[in-house]
This record gives structure tokens, sequence and C-alpha cells, in this order.
């Protein structure tokens, strides 16, 4: 089909040329595409190739496989005296017009001449049309543009222009207006691509000294723009390891202390001292509880945690921060004033209703404490109200159960004395001590040898009726 297509275009070709030769030239402003995809290339509206050799080409050695489509309404001019090279023509309802002189030359490869084999034409408009390669050819297809020539043809180290600045003494700043410089991948020796050298007959200065800051503690940390000099050089205004120290910290041993950095690490809050250089407010939480202490703080080096208080009292752990009295048996009363360190412990409170609790094991032990109690607070004291002694609940006593009230001599001039177990003059047994309810008031005439009751009154002898049995309760 291909075959059948090119040879109707050739005998469509000698008839339009025939007419052409009576007709006027005809040039369209519109160049057609000379690159392909996948080895194809499309005429999609009317054009002309722009050089005296030119169209498209794909493939190596000596076979050119690029297909040249022309669309439907386009027309491909051949102009005068020009040779369009191509693999093969397909056309696709468009129209081919050739002027006289104008050559179409199928399946025939197009070269440059690239002299230092950098894939760089020496010339963007000298193009060669044949089967054989030309002497330092190098087909269309292989170059690595076709909108750059080659600014340096005999150099592969050069091939593009790029905009720099003349750089003097070589310390990679320059000076002066950029400039067009044919380079490679990169500027050449002598340029630079920037324009910043205060001084570029010197390649040791070349910074002015508005873009250095003073780091006189050599933290990596700067604290505002250095202005002894008008042109530091690289000790003066270094550039070491500045990027890494400003994330970790550290200080960074190639820093000179009074030296310059190129740029603001940060605004460094006491520049002499190299610990220091981060901005806080607050006070110090080591323990990060959310409780600080100390000093307030406004200058810090790369760790530690600044808070609004410093109330911890223990900032080495976390699970201590306040003061608070001891109140092992949380009646509010405390035994002493002294606070501890603690967190959310039992056993502690923030304030006491007094602070003299005589035994803090028993929250009915404290200070004016009414409780009455038939056994002992825990430590074999009846003291509940810390009074310094334990004494009898109101008016209830009680006495033991048995004995007489009993005289050995006449009372006149000896003495009565109560029986085993009962109460003199009025005393109650033992805080603690079982024993019957005394009656108040009452007695029974007892035996005293023949002597009337009245002798043993004298001694304070009594003998009092016993009621309802129980323990004796003190406070």
């Amino acid at each position: 089909m291909e075959r059948h297509q090119n040879i109707s275009y050739i005998i469509a070709t000698s008839i339009i040329c025939a007419l052409f030769l009576l007709a006027p030239t005809k040039v369209f402003a519109v160049d057609c595409p000379s690159t392909t995809t996948n080895g194809t290339a499309t005429i999609s509206s009317s054009c002309t190739f722009p050089n005296s050799v030119d169209g498209v080409d794909y493939g190596t050695g000596s076979t050119n496989t690029a297909n040249l489509v022309v669309a439907s309404g386009a027309t491909l001019t051949v102009q005068a005296s020009q040779k369009v090279a191509t693999g093969s023509i397909t056309l696709q309802g468009g129209s081919i017009v050739v002027v006289s002189g104008g050559e179409i030359k199928l399946n025939t490869p197009i070269w440059y001449i690239d002299t230092d084999n950098d894939n760089y034409a020496d010339s963007l408009t000298q193009q060669y049309a044949q089967t054989t390669a030309p002497t330092n050819g190098k087909r269309k297809s292989q170059l690595a543009s076709l909108s750059v020539a080659d600014c340096a043809p005999t150099d592969n180290t050069k091939w593009q222009y790029l905009s720099g600045y003349v750089d003097s003494d070589g310390d990679g700043y320059g000076k002066g207006s950029a400039q067009n410089v044919c380079s490679g991948n990169s500027l050449p020796s002598g340029y630079a691509s920037n324009n910043t050298d205060c001084n570029d007959g010197s390649n040791q200065v070349y910074i002015s000294h508005a873009q250095c800051y003073k780091d006189s503690d050599a933290d990596g940390y700067t604290a505002g723009l250095a202005s002894s000099s008008t042109c530091l050089n690289a000790s003066s205004c270094n550039t070491a390891t500045r990027a890494s120290d400003s994330t970790d910290g550290a200080v960074a041993t190639s820093y000179t202390a009074g030296q310059l950095r190129d740029a603001a690490n940060g605004s460094d809050c006491d520049d002499s001292n190299n610990a220091k250089w981060r901005t806080v407010a607050g006070y110090l939480d080591s323990d990060g509880d959310g409780y600080g202490a100390g000093a307030y703080t406004t200058c810090a080096g790369a760790s530690g945690t600044y808070v609004a208080n410093n109330t911890d009292c223990d900032d080495s752990n976390v699970n201590a921060w306040r003061l608070r009295y001891q109140d092992v048996d949380n009646d509010g009363h405390c035994p002493n004033s002294t606070t501890y360190c603690v967190g959310n412990d039992t056993g502690y409170r923030d304030s006491c209703s007094s602070y003299s609790d005589c035994y803090d094991s028993n929250a009915n032990a404290y200070p004016s404490s009414t409780y009455c109690g038939t056994a002992n607070r825990g430590d074999g004291s009846f003291d509940y109200n810390c009074s310094g002694s334990a004494t009898t609940c109101g008016a209830t006593y009680y006495a033991s159960t048995s004995g007489v009230v009993s005289c050995t001599s006449n009372p006149r001039t000896g003495n009565c004395s109560t029986g085993t177990g009962y109460t003199a003059n009025g005393n109650a047994v033992g805080c603690g001590v079982a024993g019957y309810q005394r009656d108040a008031g009452q007695k029974s005439t007892p035996t005293c040898a023949g002597f009337p009751e009245s002798s043993c009154i004298a001694s304070g002898a009594y003998y009092w009726v016993l009621g309802t049995p129980g323990t004796q309760g003190c406070q």
C-alpha cells in the first residue's frame, strides 16, 4: 500500500511541478514539524521547512524510516532549490506543492555536522540529505537538541550558553553584569552564578558585612548583623556546618569564637554563652509533669520544656510536684505543720483544721474530740481528745462486781477500806475495764465490826449499789 501511495504521489507531483513552472511561488510562513513521534511527523496545517536542506529523520545508519503525514486541508510546499528528505510520505487528504527546482528525497537520512561528537550540531542551518554520512556527521534524530547549536564545536565539554558573571579571583563569587557564557552542564571556571563579590580582585574576601551575622560564642546561632568590615573572608564569615548545627543544637567544632555567619540561624538570645541560643519564656520542667521549678528563663539550649509556673517541689520526680500536710487518718487534723512533696498520694491535704493531732492513725483521735471509746485508740492510750490524759466520759462510771466494805479497826482511830474490786472515794474502774454501772448517790450499810456507818464515812470508803454491767469508756 505504501509503495502504491508513493508512486501515486510521484505522478501527482509531476503534474503539480508542471503546473508550478507557470505559477508564481507561494511561500508559507509556518515552519513544518522537524521532529517525529515514534517515527511519524504529521503536518496538520499548511507549512514549509525553513532550511535549504530539511525534513524529518528517524532511524540509524543509511536508512530513514520517518513517515511524513500530510493531513486533510494541509499543504506541504517545497521551495525552489530546497531538498526535503524523509523516509516516506502519506497523504491523508492533504496536498504537496513542489516549486520549480525543489526536490523531495525519499528514504534519505538527514545529517548535521557534530565535530566534537557531543550530540550538539555545529550549525542548525547546515544539513545534508544523503545516504552516506558526511565527515563528523550525526543523524538528525540522534541530536540532543534541534534548537541549541553547539557554542564550541571543537570542545565537547561546552555546547550551550548559560547566564553567568565574571569571577576573576576564582572564589565562586562573581561581579558585574550577566553574560551569556559558553558552557556545558554548568558554568566554566572563571564564572559564577552570582554577582555578590565585594572584591573580585582577591579570593580571600568576597562577602559584604551586610550578609554576615555575629556568632560570638561559636554555637552556630547568630545574634544580629556584623558591622566591623565592609568585605569579609571565609574565616570571618563562616559557612561550615551551619545547616546541621541549626537543627541539632550541637556546638560545631569547626566554628571559632567571634566568627561571623553568612546567614541568620535564628536569633541567638545569649551570644556570650554557647550553651544557650533558643528564646523561651517560663520555668524549666525537667520531669515533664507540667510543673516547673527554679528561676524564670528567657534563653536556653537545645533541650528542656518551659512552663508558666514554678511550683514543682521536686522537678526530678514526675509523681511529685506540690507541698501538702500529712493526714494519714483523713480526719482533717494533722500531727504537725511539716509539709511533704507529693503528687496525688493519699494521706495528705492542702490545709488542716489543727496541726496537733496526737494520734494520726485513728480518725476519732484529734484535739477537742468528743468521741468516747471503750477500746484504746490503737497505741494503748485512751486519750482521744489529745488532752494529755484519759478521762472518763460524762457521769457514767463503772465499778467492779464483788466485795464488801469492812472496817479493820475502830474507824474513829483506824481506817475503813473497800473490799476487793470496789471503788474508793467515787473513782471508776480503769478505761476499757468491764464492770457494773454505779448508781450515783446510793450506798449500803456496811458491817463495820459493830461500829455505825458514819464511822466508815470518815475514812472515805463507799459501798455503791451496782447496776447494769458494761465497759468503762474514756476520752
